[in-house]
């Protein structure tokens, strides 16, 4: 080049020279309006300063990623593994997330010049799961994992007899633990009928009904040595309901008509009163939540100090009746976000002492659960046919949700069953038919809905284990009385900061 320069006459050299210069100065401005975020649109004759869009999603490798059909190039955060993309024009566009062996998500997105659009929370399902059948059984009727081991406890029914068996998920091996032919797993009842221990896997307390009274009897059941006790039997007052452990498992609470009592499990016929004007009650730490019968009224107290009761509210919730009749389920998240269920009518009551106002009001009706989330700043509820959220604090990440913000999650044609949040809280599972689904709450463009598995046959539960990544199901054999007992792993572990599995 140096060469042809010099052997070029004055003139030229200097046309050259200008032209080189003439060159810089308009490339110049252009490049470094590219290098800032500004692209050109032709049509407009303009720059347009853009924005982007970062993603991440479950699983994390070899993730597709196409905008308006076309596959982009992305920079990836090795820490926890999400992507961004840069220089994407301002406007409505189509974003897709895919991977081999997985559902694909789609969407369409708003991006906004300066400003970064992100998907923190993308699941994909895949196109099929491999099931692992944990334990086969006759006359299943539900299951209850223990929260921090590899084992279920499963009671079944054959021939009126009630027995719970414990399995170890990981040997496989099975034993029975309790017997009964006089009592039965009230179907209503049967999600939350075994409590374990805070504690250990030696104890839990077993909730069933009298088959000669209809009455509820609640067995205190020693896995380690088979004994079995009837909590009335270990109580000087009548007809023991709604028996809880206290957070140390060394004291077990019960409501006795209206008078709620502790009992040390040590000292068996030695229960004291705690307060005698208890609807119905939860436990958060060593603090009690109470419901007053009829007035709607919340209260507080510890449990090392039931004389000093705190009242949380001074009124009955927004729309409540002194008319209602029991029973009431009372769920507390702490003494700022407490939920009553009147289980007769499902109209569900929410406690919310936020930093922007305090609410206490009736949320909805025929309602049949409900769940905090592990922050406690968002709330799972639903019914037959519908899901729904509500923030009970601010939600800084996108999509940004208000303090008292409710969300239609979705409706279905089909009832819905065993709703729960999965291990991000940002997506609902549930089974409809013999569909297990799960739904997205980012109602931006379009709400994701995937499913998950398709079985033979409706199951009789359904359970995430999200420290697990386990998803559990019981279904029934067609032709016999048997039950299968299965698992898949739902979402897709990430290992520690996202690297690997």
């Amino acid at each position: 080049m140096s060469v042809v320069f010099l052997l070029m006459s004055p003139v030229r050299r200097r046309v050259f020279f200008w032209l080189l210069t003439l060159t810089f100065f308009v490339t110049t401005p252009v490049i470094v309006l590219f290098l800032m975020g500004y692209r050109y649109r032709f049509d407009r004759g303009i720059f347009i300063y853009t924005g982007s869009v970062s993603i991440q999603a479950n699983p994390t490798q070899n993730l597709d990623i196409q905008i308006d059909g076309k596959f982009v190039s992305a920079d990836s955060n090795r820490l926890n593994n999400s992507y961004h993309i840069e220089g994407v024009l301002p406007g409505k566009h189509t974003v897709s997330v895919s991977t081999p062996g997985f559902s694909t998500w789609s969407k369409e997105i708003t991006v906004r010049s300066g400003i970064a659009t992100e998907f923190w929370n993308i699941l994909l399902a895949r196109t099929e799961y491999p099931q692992e059948t944990l334990a086969s059984l006759e006359g299943g009727q539900a299951f209850f994992p223990f929260p921090q081991k590899n084992l279920v406890a499963l009671v079944s029914e054959k021939n009126t007899e009630t027995t719970v068996i414990l399995l170890d998920t990981t040997t496989g091996n099975q034993t029975q633990v309790f017997s009964t032919t006089n009592f039965f797993l009230n179907k209503d009842t049967a999600r939350s009928a075994l409590r374990w221990s805070p504690k250990d896997a030696t104890n839990f307390l077993l909730s069933l009904t009298s088959r000669e009274t209809q009455g509820e009897h609640t067995f205190l059941v020693q896995t380690d040595t088979l004994a079995a006790t009837d909590i009335k039997d270990i109580v000087r007052v009548p007809s023991p309901r709604e028996v809880r452990w206290n957070s140390n498992a060394n004291t077990l609470f019960f409501l006795s008509e209206t008078k709620l009592f502790s009992l040390p499990l040590n000292t068996p016929l030695q229960e004291t009163l705690l307060s005698d004007n208890v609807e119905s009650f939860d436990t958060v730490g060593n603090t009690l939540i109470a419901l007053e019968p009829k007035t709607g009224i919340l209260y507080q107290f510890s449990t090392g100090d039931t004389a000093n009761k705190r009242q949380l509210t001074t009124a009955p919730p927004e729309g409540f009746s002194q008319e209602y009749t029991p029973p009431f389920s009372l769920v507390a998240y702490d003494e700022t976000r407490i939920t009553i269920l009147n289980r007769n009518t499902g109209d569900l009551f929410l406690f919310n002492k936020g930093a922007t106002e305090e609410w206490f009001k009736r949320l909805s009706a025929g309602v049949k659960g409900v769940q905090f989330s592990d922050d406690g700043k968002k709330l799972l509820y639903w019914t037959d046919w519908e899901i729904f959220a509500f923030f009970t604090r601010k939600w800084d990440v996108q999509p940004v949700r208000e303090e008292n913000d409710r969300l239609d999650i979705g409706r279905f044609s089909s009832t819905i069953h065993d709703v729960q949040w999965t291990k991000d809280y940002e997506h609902v599972v549930f089974f409809s038919g013999n569909a297990v689904k799960a739904i997205e709450l980012d109602d931006r463009g379009s709400r994701d809905t995937i499913t998950i598995l398709n079985l033979p046959t409706e199951p009789l539960q359904l359970s995430s284990i999200g420290s697990k990544n386990e998803l559990l199901f019981l279904v029934p054999h067609t032709e016999s009385n048997t039950t299968r007992l299965s698992s898949i792993t739902f979402p897709e572990p990430t290992g520690f900061f996202g690297f690997g599995q």
